[in-house]
């Protein structure tokens, strides 16, 4: 059929290259035709999206131009009616059939993946809608049901085009959905990043699955994941401190690895010393390694940045009582005395703020 396609399709513009002279009307609406459908045919450049039945509205023009002319090579009125009712009657029925498969991007998407079956964008298209649609589903067994069926269109749509970049971020999406499995979906982030290290959205993704703070039996697999991050070379300079900082918190909250939490913690402030967080757990870090002129330095640049976050003061506080009772171990009374009071006083303004929300 592909084969016969080309040869219909070649026949007919050649067709109208060497008739131009001869049959105006009949070579005009075949190059017509042709080169308004060029222009959508993705065959110049990318348009951003599958073939669809909007793009033949205008090449339809030429289609109607060459009807027309032989209709007009009919000399029977009644059969010329006859005609036009018949192919009228055809289109309105499927006009009216094909508006049900607008009800909604699902609906539409779900439908043309099954026409369009070799095309990555329709195939891409259906997993991604089916996706938004499980995140509304409360049953997990119709949510894994549907989810595999995602996965189906995506796999194919990267068999189809291994590089596109919208269906791997998809596929990702699709693991992380089903089950919170990090691995599986970073399988197919990291290779969006080898293929793009700038695209943004798949970072967007990331961010969130390393935010979710309930995911506490991953840890080990993100800063794996981190790790890894960390090691690619045209990764953006922001990202990777991002995930540097990560590394470094994980390792400090969950694995109680203070250490290596300074070690990520150090090279993420290197590359990027802007945000108030990073500064916070550089703060609490060097507190728990008893380096209270770090911790008090890095607590207080957190406050510049964030100087509602009550949660600081309290941290502050900590750090100048541990910092007192070690100078009363070693006998140094004054300086116990100078914690203590600066103890107090960040603890003071920690109860008289701490129901206030957090910016």
């Amino acid at each position: 059929l592909v084969i016969l396609s080309m040869i219909i399709n070649i026949s007919l513009i050649i067709y109208s290259i060497v008739y131009i002279k001869k049959k105006k009307t009949l070579s005009f609406s075949i190059i017509f035709y042709y080169s308004t459908f060029f222009l959508v045919s993705n065959l110049l450049f990318p348009v951003g999206v599958f073939m669809s039945e909007r793009f033949m509205f205008t090449p339809s023009i030429g289609f109607a131009i060459a009807v027309a002319y032989f209709l007009f090579k009919i000399k029977s009125k009644n059969l010329i009616k006859g005609i036009i009712a018949v192919v009228l009657l055809l289109y309105t029925v499927k006009t009216i059939s094909r508006n049900f498969d607008w009800y909604d991007d699902y609906t539409l998407f779900t439908h043309d993946v099954k026409i369009s079956y070799d095309s990555a964008k329709s195939n891409t298209s259906a997993g991604g809608v089916i996706i938004d649609k499980v995140k509304a589903i409360p049953d997990p067994v119709k949510k894994h049901s549907m989810l595999l069926l995602a996965k189906k269109y995506l796999h194919r749509a990267i068999n189809i085009h291994p590089r596109y970049v919208d269906a791997l971020l998809l596929l990702g999406n699709a693991y992380y959905e089903d089950g919170r499995k990090v691995d599986s979906t970073w399988v197919y982030y990291k290779k969006i990043i080898k293929i793009n290290p700038y695209y943004g959205k798949v970072y967007s993704n990331m961010h969130v699955m390393f935010e979710y703070e309930k995911d506490t039996f991953n840890i080990d697999k993100k800063i794996a994941i981190a790790k890894d991050i960390i090691k690619m070379s045209k990764v953006p300079r922001k990202q990777k401190a991002y995930f540097m900082h990560k590394a470094g918190n994980f390792y400090g909250r969950f694995k109680n690895m203070i250490d290596s939490s300074l070690y990520f913690l150090t090279m993420s402030y290197k590359l990027d010393s802007t945000e108030g967080s990073l500064y916070k757990d550089l703060g609490v870090a060097y507190g728990l390694k008893g380096r209270l002129d770090r911790s008090v330095y890095f607590t207080k640049k957190a406050l510049e940045y964030n100087p509602n976050d009550v949660g600081l003061y309290y941290n502050l506080g900590v750090t100048y009582y541990t910092a007192a009772i070690n100078a009363k171990k070693t006998g140094k009374f004054e300086l116990y005395k100078l914690y203590m009071e600066k103890a107090q006083q960040y603890f003071n303004i920690y109860k008289n703020n701490k129901n206030k929300v957090v910016k």
